[in-house]
């Protein structure tokens, strides 16, 4: 995979819509856990903002990495590029083996999950 340009609206749009649903999601951090567990329509929207929260991460990860010519075929993949740099090879390529699990997350007990 070759090396490209980071687009910084593309990254910029993703940042303002992730600091959008951290506000929303503010909103909701100061209530008991329990009106979670008994309000259906309270718990969808703490797990939609979450869900948002997590899709814009990814999408700016899997972008930086495609950007600089990295070989990312999972989320996992594109998430270890930036978080666990020294876990990575460069050479990788699409048809190469699964991502490798990350030494450090896998001592800290975290599995991965592999395709």
């Amino acid at each position: 995979m070759s090396p490209g340009t980071v687009d910084a609206a593309l990254v910029r749009r993703h940042l303002l819509a992730l600091d959008a649903a951290v506000q929303a999601l503010r909103r909701h951090a100061s209530q008991p856990i329990e009106r979670l567990r008994d309000n259906v329509d309270e718990r969808w929207t703490v797990e939609r903002g979450l869900q948002l929260c997590a899709q814009n991460c990814l999408d700016v990860a899997t972008h930086l990495a495609a950007s600089a010519g990295r070989d990312a075929p999972d989320y996992a993949s594109a998430l270890a590029t930036w978080f666990f740099p020294s876990s990575w090879k460069q050479t990788r390529t699409a048809t190469s083996s699964p991502a490798p699990r990350c030494k450090a997350a896998t001592a800290k007990g975290i599995r991965t999950k592999r395709r």
